[in-house]
């Protein structure tokens, strides 16, 4: 059984429950790795999971069979459709036990393809002039590409290159992918609902809570406020470099500046692993101390009861005495 996206709107695919069926799409995976199990299929390609579809019907979660890779084109999977109801992460429909049946290289008509056709003929118009229809045909689809961004300026309008704007992840290269892609300008673009969404255990994205009123704006500008600081950062360190040494190229100002940055971190990442050592020992110095207090107390304690129950018997001892007729004073 074949399904088209628009089935998942008319209701039709509500009836299709637990069948076996085949949908194309797109992978989005939810993490960076070279072959996925888990992800979501939807319509049209995204420039990242951030930008999600705001609809769960214009989305599938799919549970692969076996992991497979994210490919730059979309594709035709077979698996087992579930209706979701009242899903605790959102979703409407799941593809289950799902399989690559084929790469789907047809193109459906929509907004994306129809923005990409200014691109598309700018190409047309480069292959004229480098010989004909016929030469840019015959190219690989590599050299095509990177033939058409030579002769045009290309802007990144929406980028989450360098992974700046995750406090919880590694920073990764910007200009280097940038110049290597062919890339003249890029505009970061970040992810502001990151506060109030998960990924859960179980590996499937959720939206925690509801945001605060105001509360995404504030973190957009807390998150561009750091990228900002970072970029202020890196600048006060290549003046500083160029006063000591002068004009001597901006980019060996920056490459002497990144490793200044890089010095830094690794004697930041010493005295890190230092401190921690010592707040360790210091931990095992105050668990001895807490073991002996107690010790203390438990010896206090028994020594207490001791000398209670001496006192208690030579009181008994007393009594006695003074009930046997012997006269006190």
């Amino acid at each position: 059984m074949h399904l088209d996206w628009p089935d998942l709107t008319s209701g039709r695919a509500d009836l299709l429950d637990v069948a076996e069926v085949e949908i194309s799409g797109w992978v989005a995976p939810i993490d960076v790795a070279e072959r996925h199990d888990y992800f979501l299929l939807l319509e049209e390609p995204i420039c990242c999971l951030g930008c999600l579809p705001s609809s769960p019907s214009a989305c599938v979660e799919v549970f692969a069979a076996a992991a497979i890779a994210a490919p730059p084109h979309s594709v035709r999977l077979r698996g087992q459709w579930r209706r979701l109801i009242d899903d605790p992460a959102g979703w409407r429909y799941q593809l289950r036990d799902a399989r690559v049946v084929d790469a789907v290289t047809a193109v459906p008509l929509t907004r994306r393809t129809i923005l990409s056709t200014g691109a598309l003929a700018a190409l047309a118009a480069c292959g004229s002039q480098a010989g004909g229809p016929d030469a840019i045909s015959n190219t690989e689809p590599d050299a095509v590409s990177r033939q058409l961004v030579t002769v045009a300026l290309t802007i990144d309008i929406h980028s989450h290159a360098g992974r700046i704007l995750r406090t919880a992840a590694p920073l990764e290269p910007v200009a280097a992918p940038m110049r290597e892609g062919g890339m003249a300008v890029l505009c970061l673009a970040m992810v502001a609902d990151s506060p109030a969404t998960r990924l859960m255990p179980d590996r499937r994205i959720r939206a925690v809570r509801e945001p605060e009123p105001g509360e995404l704006y504030a973190w957009s500008r807390t998150a561009f406020a750091r990228l900002l600081k970072l970029a202020e950062s890196l600048e006060a360190r290549i003046q500083s470099l160029r006063g000591k040494f002068g004009e001597i190229g901006d980019a060996r100002l920056t490459v002497m500046a990144a490793l200044t940055v890089c010095d830094e971190l690794l004697d930041a990442s010493h005295r890190i692993r230092s401190l921690e050592e010592e707040l360790e020992a210091l931990r095992d110095v105050r668990v001895v101390a807490a073991d002996r207090a107690r010790a203390t107390q438990t010896a206090v304690a028994n020594a207490l009861n001791s000398a209670a129950e001496r006192i208690e018997k030579t009181t008994q001892v007393l009594n006695r005495t003074i009930g046997g007729g012997v006269a006190i004073g």
